[in-house]
C-alpha cells in the first residue's frame, strides 16, 4: 500500500515535466556537422552554436536553447507526448491496483468472518466429539468390567453345580435314582430320598436356567460391547477428521491474517466506514423511536386530559342537581307556610307546590336523560371519526406506496403496535430466514478474528444466507419505517409495542409503512453481501425502548 502511494508521488512530478515541455513549443536538434559542431533551434528561431570541446561560452555561463541543466528534456513532442502516456498510464494502473487490493481486502475480511464462525462451530463439533469418544470409552470401560464379573460368576455357578452332581452321585454310589430309593432300610428313609431326589432336580433345573440366563447376558453384553466399540471406532475417526479440518482452517485464517495486516490503513478505513454506515442506521432508528415514544406519550396524555373533563363535567351537573334540588326543596317550603296562613287556599296551594316540585323533578330528570344522550352520542361520533380516519389512513397507504428513501418523521406509525408478550418470547423466537444461517458477525464491540487491533461495534448481528432467501418477521407488529441505508441497503423497523426488530442488507422490500405483520410472514428478500458479492446476508437487530439487544439470546 506505502509502495503504491510512493509509486504515484514519483511519477507525478515526470508527468507534470511533459505537460510543461508540450506546452513550450517544438525543440529540435541537428545531426552533427562535419567539423564536429552542432547547431541547436532555440524557442524564439535563432541558431547559435558551440565549439564540439564543449567548453562554456563567455558571459552569463547559461546554456543555449530551451534545455536546463539539470535534468533531462525531451527532445521533441513526440518524445514528450510518449512519456506523458507512459506516465499516465503508470497512474491508471496503480489507481486499479488499488481498487484491486481493497477488493482484495473487503474478500479476505469477509472470509475471515466466515472462516472464523465455521472455526467456532468446528471447535464446538470437536469438543462434542471428544465428549462422547470418552463417554464410549467410558461405557466400554464399564462393560468389560461387567462382562469380566459375568464371567466369573458364570464359572463360579458351573462349578457348584459340579461339585453338587459329584457330591449327589458318591451319595447314591453312582446308582440310579430307582436303585437309590429301593435301597432304603425302611419306609420313612424312602420317602426322605424321594424327597431328597425331587428337591435335587429341581436345584439343578434352576441352576441350569441360572447358568442359561447368564450366559444369553454375557452374550448380549459381548453384542453390546462390539457395537460400542465400533461406534467408538467411528466417532475417533470423526474426531480425527474435524481435527484435521480445524487445523486446516486455522492455517487458512492465519493466511488471511497476514494479508489483512500489509492491508493495515486500508482495513482500518473500511472498518472505520462501516462504523460509521452502523452509526447512522441506529440514529435514525434511534430517532423514530423517540418520535412513537413521544406520540404515545401525548395520546396518554390527551387521554388523561379529556378523562379528567368528562369527570369535571360530571361534577358539575350533579352540584347542578343537587342546587336545583335544594331550592326546589325550599320553595315547597315557603309554599307550604304561605299555605298555612291561609285556612282557605292551603290546599290549592299545597297542590300547586306539589305540581311545580313533581314538574320540576322531572324536568332535571329529563334534563339528565338529554345530557346522558348528548355524551353518548358525542362518544358514538368520536368513535366512528376515529374509525374513519384510520380506514382512510389505511387507504392513503395502500394508494401511495412507501418511497425507499425516508425520513424518520414520515416514517413514524400513528399507533403503537398490537398488543403481544414480546419479552415472553426471548430465547423462542424464530430465526428471520429460514434454511441456512451462519452468524459471520457477532454483536456488541469486540476485535476482529485474531487482529485485537481492529476493533467494531456491532448493533446487531449478520448471518450469511443463501442469496434472494425469503427475510420473515419474527414475531407480530406493525411496520414503524423502511429506509435506504448506506452498507445496509433497505432496512424494515416493526414495532412490536415496547420492543422493535430490525431487519436490513434487503435488496427488495415487502412492506410499508402502518402495515400490519403476522409471525413468520415476508418483508423483503436477503441482498449480497455488501464485502462479498458471492454471498448473501442479512442484517437483525433487537430494541427494547432505545437501548440495543443481543439478538442471539432471542432467536431459538
Amino acid at each position: 500500500m506505502k509502495y503504491l502511494h510512493h509509486h504515484i508521488l514519483r511519477i507525478l512530478p515526470l508527468a507534470l515535466a511533459c505537460v510543461v515541455a508540450l506546452s513550450s513549443g517544438p525543440v529540435a536538434v541537428s545531426a552533427a556537422s562535419p567539423k564536429g559542431k552542432k547547431t541547436a533551434t532555440s524557442g524564439s528561431g535563432k541558431k547559435t552554436t558551440t565549439a564540439a570541446s564543449g567548453k562554456k561560452k563567455k558571459g552569463t555561463g547559461r546554456r543555449s536553447g530551451s534545455g536546463t541543466a539539470k535534468g533531462k528534456v525531451p527532445g521533441s513532442s513526440a518524445e514528450a507526448k510518449r512519456m506523458r502516456d507512459a506516465a499516465e498510464k503508470d497512474i491508471r494502473q496503480t489507481k486499479e491496483q488499488l481498487r484491486l487490493n481493497e477488493q482484495e481486502m473487503k474478500q479476505g475480511l469477509s472470509d475471515l468472518n466466515r472462516l472464523s464462525s465455521e472455526i467456532k462451530d468446528g471447535r464446538r463439533q470437536v469438543s462434542d466429539l471428544q465428549g462422547k469418544v470418552s463417554s464410549l470409552q467410558t461405557e466400554i470401560t464399564a462393560l468389560g468390567d461387567e462382562i469380566a464379573k459375568n464371567e466369573a460368576d458364570l464359572a463360579r455357578m458351573r462349578e457348584e453345580y459340579l461339585k453338587a452332581v459329584k457330591k449327589m452321585r458318591l451319595t447314591r454310589k453312582n446308582r440310579s435314582a430307582l436303585a437309590f430309593v429301593f435301597a432304603s432300610e425302611n419306609f420313612n428313609q424312602a420317602m426322605r430320598r424321594i424327597r431328597y431326589i425331587r428337591q435335587f432336580s429341581k436345584w439343578k433345573d434352576k441352576k441350569t436356567s441360572d447358568i442359561d440366563a447368564k450366559i444369553t447376558l454375557l452374550s448380549g453384553e459381548r453384542e453390546k460391547l462390539a457395537g460400542v466399540k465400533e461406534m467408538h471406532a467411528s466417532a475417533l475417526t470423526r474426531l480425527n477428521s474435524a481435527q484435521k479440518t480445524l487445523e486446516t482452517k486455522h492455517q487458512r485464517q492465519e493466511q488471511l491474517v497476514a494479508g489483512l495486516r500489509r492491508n493495515g490503513d486500508m482495513l482500518q478505513s473500511h472498518l472505520a466506514s462501516k462504523q460509521n454506515e452502523a452509526n447512522r442506521l441506529n440514529a435514525s432508528i434511534s430517532q423514530l423511536i423517540a418520535q412513537e415514544q413521544a406520540k404515545a406519550e401525548a395520546e396518554r396524555k390527551a387521554r388523561e386530559k379529556a378523562e379528567s373533563e368528562r369527570i369535571a363535567r360530571e361534577k358539575a351537573r350533579a352540584e347542578a342537581e343537587r342546587r336545583a334540588a335544594e331550592e326546589a326543596e325550599a320553595r315547597a317550603a315557603a309554599e307550604k307556610e304561605a299555605a298555612a296562613r291561609s285556612d282557605v287556599d292551603r290546599e290549592a296551594a299545597e297542590k300547586e307546590a306539589k305540581k311545580r316540585a313533581e314538574e320540576e323533578k322531572k324536568a332535571a330528570k329529563e334534563k339528565e336523560k338529554a345530557e346522558k344522550k348528548a355524551a353518548k352520542k358525542k362518544a358514538e361520533e368520536e368513535k366512528k371519526r376515529k374509525k374513519n380516519s384510520e380506514k382512510g389512513s389505511r387507504r392513503r397507504t395502500d394508494r401511495k406506496p412507501t418511497k425507499a428513501v425516508e425520513s424518520p418523521s414520515k416514517s413514524a406509525v400513528q399507533s403503537t403496535a398490537p398488543n403481544v408478550n414480546f419479552a415472553a418470547l426471548r430465547g423462542s423466537l424464530p430465526r428471520p430466514v429460514d434454511g441456512g444461517w451462519r452468524i459471520t458477525n457477532p454483536f456488541g464491540r469486540h476485535s476482529m478474528p485474531e487482529l485485537p487491533e481492529v476493533v467494531y461495534d456491532n448493533p446487531g448481528i449478520d448471518a450469511e444466507v443463501a442469496k434472494g432467501s425469503t427475510v420473515k418477521a419474527v414475531c407480530a407488529g406493525k411496520v414503524s419505517g423502511v429506509y435506504k441505508v448506506s452498507g445496509y441497503g433497505s432496512v424494515v423497523i416493526v414495532n412490536h409495542g415496547e420492543y422493535y426488530t430490525v431487519y436490513g442488507n434487503l435488496s427488495s422490500v415487502s412492506v410499508s409503512v402502518g402495515s400490519r405483520v403476522n409471525t413468520g410472514q415476508t418483508v423483503g428478500s436477503a441482498a449480497a453481501d455488501p464485502d462479498d458479492p458471492r454471498r448473501g446476508s442479512v442484517h437483525f437487530e433487537v430494541w427494547k425502548g432505545r437501548e440495543k439487544q443481543n439478538p442471539e439470546s432471542w432467536i431459538r
